[in-house]
């Protein structure tokens, strides 16, 4: 099976199934998170520092979404 097809075949299995609205449901109250993002460069020029925190952010979320 070739890649777009396999991603094809996650997106409609994901879909059917609903498996993103079932993980947000399936947490408890007290294991929901919310960030808040200012502006992406508030200082005016990108650094390895924007980069690190929005790479931390996203990754432990997904992380913890998937357990």
């Amino acid at each position: 099976m070739d890649h777009k097809k396999v991603i094809e075949s996650l997106n409609t299995y994901r879909k059917e199934n609903d498996t993103f609205k079932k993980s947000i449901n399936s947490r408890p109250a007290s294991m929901q998170v919310v960030t808040f993002d200012g502006p992406p460069f508030a200082s005016g020029t990108p650094h390895y520092g924007h980069a690190l925190v929005s790479i931390m952010k996203d990754t432990l979320g997904r992380f913890k979404t998937m357990q």
